[in-house]
């Protein structure tokens, strides 16, 4: 029984599109509570690019970190770098605030998982794409970067490789695979 349910916590990657053979293996590192660093096998050499995946919230672009578009990555064991992973520069413009206080109600709505805190709470979702054609920065910024997605899992998964399918620079093949953001 302890088997079952130990199996029950980490959900298994779910694979897209027509070339499932081209779906690489995706690993989280250890402890990062942000998927700052994660290490994809290749089974060939494609075009990557990587997606953070929440549903029910905007899409985010992790890999490439800059904007020449979707990278060539040779066949094999590599470790990327997301855009997590970018020191944020210090922004001395703003005022520091102290956070409002919340109202009851609002504290009630967030204990039953109701209210504001709902994104905190949902399951995160790391979505490499691979596939035998590059994709166009511009082209993702403007129709899947962003982009709110669907409040369940396979919905949300679906809308995001249909969003990015618009963004390929060719009909060659292509697979996504989806693993859990939690290391």
């Amino acid at each position: 029984m302890a088997g079952v349910v130990a199996c029950a916590g980490t959900p298994k990657p779910k694979v897209f599109g027509p070339a499932p053979s081209m779906a690489p293996s995706v690993e989280l590192a250890n402890g990062e509570r942000l998927p700052m660093h994660i290490k994809v096998v290749q089974p060939q050499s494609s075009y990557l690019s990587v997606f953070y995946v929440v549903p029910g919230e905007g899409t985010q672009l992790l890999y490439p970190t800059d904007s020449s578009g979707s990278k060539l990555v040779p066949a094999g064991e590599q470790q990327l770098t997301t855009a997590f992973a970018a020191k944020p520069t210090n922004d001395t413009t703003r005022l520091l605030r102290r956070p409002a206080r919340q109202t009851d109600r609002s504290q009630q709505q967030q204990n039953e998982g109701r209210g504001g805190g709902y994104g905190m709470m949902q399951e995160s979702f790391i979505l490499v794409y691979a596939a035998s054609d590059s994709l166009a920065y511009k082209t993702l910024a403007e129709r899947v970067i962003g982009v709110t997605v669907p409040g369940y899992n396979d919905e949300a998964f679906n809308t995001v490789t249909k969003l990015i399918r618009t963004a390929s620079t060719g009909n060659g093949s292509w697979s996504a695979i989806a693993v859990s953001a939690k290391p």
